[in-house]
């Protein structure tokens, strides 16, 4: 997902693909989806400057998993520190 921004002092409504909207408050934030991204209403207000991409947000179950190699990598390194005590 993207984030992006409202670059205006005033509230504005993206038109997405398939018929769905984003009403954004002035200097506002909201995540999109890839697809939700290449919305050509949407591609012209970022073009315009009107829109900014803030960052990519990564997908909740992304998350998850760097968190569980993260709290893997953990467990492997308090292993090796017991490993190491023992000797």
């Amino acid at each position: 997902m993207v984030v992006i921004i409202n670059n205006l002092d005033q509230r504005l409504i993206i038109n997405l693909i398939g018929g769905k909207n984003i009403d954004l408050l002035a200097k506002g934030t909201a995540r999109v989806s890839e697809e939700e991204l290449s919305s050509p209403h949407l591609q012209a207000l970022i073009t315009k400057g009107d829109i900014l991409l803030v960052q990519t947000a990564k997908e909740p179950k992304e998350e998850k998993r760097e968190e569980e190699k993260m709290e893997g990598h953990m467990v492997e390194k308090h292993e090796q520190i017991k490993r190491k005590a023992k000797k």
